[in-house]
């Protein structure tokens, strides 16, 4: 169009910038998409391993008598438990529980 004298140099230029940031935005858009799709895929490659792993530790937790038995086979799927009161909350029962898997989800 520049070259038929269609454009002028100025809108040849206005619009050959607008393209190209487009295309900037585009391929950042796709490269955010891919890594997106990327952490997704591990995530279903863990819940694959986990979930058995999970089953294995509540199956065989109410067979052991033995309570450091029973909270080393927490801890294989356990990182930590987050014990949380405020303390505006005066019931006894008031609280929260966090549970750090070990693993991520």
């Amino acid at each position: 169009m520049l070259e038929k004298k269609i454009y002028s140099e100025e809108v040849f230029l206005q619009r050959h910038k607008s393209i190209s940031d487009k295309i900037k935005e585009t391929e950042a858009a796709m490269s955010r998409l891919q890594n997106e799709i990327e952490e997704e895929l591990r995530r279903r490659k863990h819940q694959q391993t986990i979930v058995p792993k999970v089953r294995a530790v509540l199956d065989s937790y109410n067979s052991l008598d033995d309570a450091e038995q029973k909270n080393h086979l927490l801890k294989s799927v356990i990182e930590k438990v987050l014990f949380i009161r405020k303390k505006e909350w005066t019931k006894k029962d008031q609280f929260e529980i966090e549970v750090i898997p070990r693993f991520p989800i």
